[in-house]
């Protein structure tokens, strides 16, 4: 059986979609024959709505054009979509951090980014599952081949765009890292805007009146499934 021709989505942050490195390279990438579909978030989880829909429009890869939040919502559609349906994900890093980018080491430059997604061989990864509540997380692992009936039926009552459901309920997957306490409480609190201009001194600084607000939560640990 062949395989489809090449569909690409390339959802950009719409923080960064007036750059013009990156503008030049979707003109470059398109005229050297790359299939090239481009659209850009206006709120938070647009990225993770158009995603999904990408798997169901038949798109075979879809690329997170932004930064580490944009690659997370990016991962959330794609797990919530049938295995058979999951397109391949790119990363065009365009964040202030990049952490997941340069960790696996993809190309930081939009043009050789875009340029890897059609050239790389595709790597299977691995995939965390968070199930949280007011009082506890429950973090399970999972291979990219596991579904979760919860996400599932909630994607089908469209509200994949909803971190919180009935205010109180999280599913969330993220493929970077995880972490608790302080020092995600100084991240998240930091504005972007501060973090992109500066670097990582002035989140070390804004973060300092912040040490006695942290509480201790319970978290269970849990192996997952092969698919």
């Amino acid at each position: 059986m062949s395989q489809p021709a090449p569909r690409y989505l390339l959802i950009v942050n719409g923080k960064s979609s007036g750059e013009l490195a990156l503008r030049n390279a979707v003109y470059q990438q398109r005229n050297v024959g790359m299939d090239l579909t481009v659209r850009v978030t206006w709120e938070e989880g647009d990225a993770t709505v158009f995603t999904h829909q990408a798997g169901q429009q038949g798109f075979t890869h879809v690329i997170a054009g932004g930064g580490d939040g944009t690659v997370n919502e990016v991962v959330n559609g794609l797990m919530r979509l049938p295995r058979e349906q999951r397109p391949v994900m790119g990363v065009v890093p365009l964040g202030s951090a990049n952490d997941f980018a340069r960790s696996i080491g993809l190309p930081l430059a939009p043009q050789q980014a875009l340029e890897a997604v059609c050239e790389f061989d595709p790597q299977a990864i691995d995939v965390v599952l968070i199930n949280a509540t007011q009082s506890k997380a429950h973090i399970t692992a999972q291979d990219e081949g596991t579904q979760n009936p919860v996400n599932q039926r909630y994607v089908n009552q469209h509200y994949v765009n909803q971190y919180y459901v009935n205010q109180h309920y999280v599913n969330q997957y993220y493929v970077n890292m995880l972490t608790g306490g302080f020092g995600a409480e100084v991240t998240s609190s930091t504005p972007k805007r501060l973090k992109r201009l500066l670097g990582v001194g002035p989140t070390r600084s804004w973060g300092q009146p912040r040490r006695g607000d942290i509480a201790a939560i319970r978290v269970l640990l849990t192996g997952g499934r092969r698919g």
